[in-house]
């Protein structure tokens, strides 16, 4: 008999989730769970505009998301495994992408959700802002639909998740291009773009990369890093001035640092496998952070309870393909497996 009359089961028929064709039933059910607990959170920030005049706080929020996911641990024992013995945890994770994709808005009195607003990319339109009683799809946290037309929509994924406009080669060639080298003056510890794989050994290397390259470097302690290009000739180091400090916090180096070695056809492709409705994603070098938002949001971690969800990802089929078509459009390289 299956438990609480299908549960799980009518939740993935209203939003799509499709099981992979050989997905273990437990990660499904664990994918479904997920979706449920990113809607309590999105529910729980129109609480302050359905009943008026309330404010709706963080600590509201977190505690109608906590109270429903440990509720469903307790309904599904067999899945406690999968996911963070502290759900507080796991509403941290959601609700930190729901503010770095606009999905919700954080002020200092009140969480409020997004205004409506709707983007097509090929056969998929992604929503945000979308009220409750609506119909949706889901893919991860991030809602879509699939029967579109050009008419529902006049905006562009790039300018609703604010992707980078150009691609990496227009990246890279503005950045490098009408530098003016000088010599590196002594400084404390510099740390150099590691330009090879493996990159699990890290991103940064302790030696400068040889052989007329320009490449990036930076120095500096976490939280107060400055980073520049430089180039070596012969044995001596010439830098750039410092880049702006905007393009390169909170990860944005990583928007550089892909297009340096895209240039130099060094940046791996990311891998795909696909199975059935469902394909899992493999990033063997982060994209940046707008583009791996994007993707977080709209796809599932493939474990709930390691460091590496964001280099690992489980999407839907309907909207992997106009996701990959975003970024392959900036010149994100794919592989199939």
């Amino acid at each position: 008999m299956r438990k609480y009359r299908a549960l799980l089961h009518q939740i993935a028929d209203e939003y799509a989730i499709r099981r992979g064709n050989f997905e273990r039933e437990e990660s499904w059910k664990a994918r479904i769970i997920y979706t449920v607990c990113g809607r309590m959170t999105y529910a729980a920030a129109w609480d302050g505009l359905i009943e008026e005049d309330r404010t709706v706080s963080l600590e509201h929020i977190k505690t109608r998301t906590v109270s429903v996911c440990s509720s469903y641990m307790e309904m599904y024992p067999e899945l406690t495994s999968l996911f963070p013995d502290d759900m507080e945890a796991l509403f941290k994770e959601i609700y930190d992408l729901y503010l770095k994709t606009g999905v919700l808005y954080h002020s200092s009195k009140r969480v409020r959700p997004a205004i409506k607003r709707e983007a097509l990319a090929e056969a998929a339109l992604f929503l945000r802002g979308m009220p409750l009683g609506e119909s949706v799809y889901m893919s991860g946290l991030g809602a879509y639909r699939t029967r579109v037309t050009l008419a529902d929509s006049t905006y562009g994924v790039v300018d609703m998740f604010q992707l980078a406009e150009n691609t990496l080669d227009e990246r890279w060639e503005k950045l490098s291009d009408s530098i003016v080298w000088h010599p590196m003056e002594p400084m404390g510890q510099l740390e150099y773009l590691r330009m090879r794989e493996p990159f699990s050994e890290g991103y940064w290397q302790s030696r400068p990369e040889r052989g007329g390259c320009i490449s990036l470097l930076r120095w500096g302690f976490a939280g107060n890093r400055r980073y520049a290009l430089y180039k070596m000739e012969g044995k001596e180091l010439f830098v750039s001035p410092s880049l702006p400090e905007w393009c390169v916090r909170d990860g944005g180096y990583l928007g550089l640092a892909n297009a340096c070695l895209h240039h130099y056809h060094r940046l791996p492709p990311i891998r795909c496998r696909y199975d059935g409705d469902i394909v899992y994603v493999y990033q063997k070098y982060l994209l940046p952070p707008p583009e791996r938002n994007f993707l977080k949001l709209y796809s599932w971690p493939q474990t709930y309870r390691s460091l590496l969800k964001d280099f690992e990802r489980v999407c839907s089929c309907s909207v992997f393909a106009p996701l990959r078509s975003v970024l392959e459009a900036q010149g994100y390289m794919f592989e199939e497996e």
